[in-house]
């Protein structure tokens, strides 16, 4: 292979990795999405540190059955040695994006997860939807607010 290509390879593809983090954090939708998406898979990875990285220090949720509970207190409850945790959904999906921008540091955001768990053998699903509060700091977006309302059945 020609070294003068393999050398503007090298060169080039750290600049498009810049790039394309550039271009992630300038379209603060596809940021606060992505930052979604490692919140709920911290959820079933009993990720603490995630958690501790994505909410604000005055994070607050109010969670499916109406309690509202702090960053401290949602933190320590997912605090478990592995052997003693809850059997944790099999997967997850995120659909039905939808962002207002009150102003360009904050942002509401509403949307659909839906978790598979398996209960009595067969795939069970829990679709919730899901309304967060995000704020721009010098650190980044952080999640402020977040609401669970499970969503019922019409059947």
């Amino acid at each position: 292979m020609n070294k003068t290509f393999v050398d503007k390879a090298k060169n080039t593809f750290p600049m498009l990795n810049f790039v394309l983090l550039a271009a992630l954090m300038a379209d603060p939708e596809a940021e606060i999405k992505t930052l979604t998406t490692t919140y709920v898979q911290a959820t079933l990875d009993f990720d603490l540190k995630t958690f501790e990285q994505i909410f604000h220090a005055d994070y607050m949720e109010v969670s499916p059955v109406g309690t509202v509970d702090n960053r401290a207190q949602i933190i320590k409850s997912y605090d478990y040695p592995p052997e003693k945790r809850p059997p944790a959904p099999s997967s997850f999906a995120l659909s039905e994006w939808q962002f207002k921008f009150p102003t360009p540091e904050i942002a509401t955001l509403t949307y659909k997860q839906v978790y598979t768990l398996t209960r009595n053998g067969k795939p069970t699903e829990l679709p919730l939807r899901i309304s967060a509060t995000w704020i721009k700091t010098e650190s980044g977006w952080k999640m402020l607010l977040q609401q669970l309302t499970p969503i019922r059945s019409r059947t």
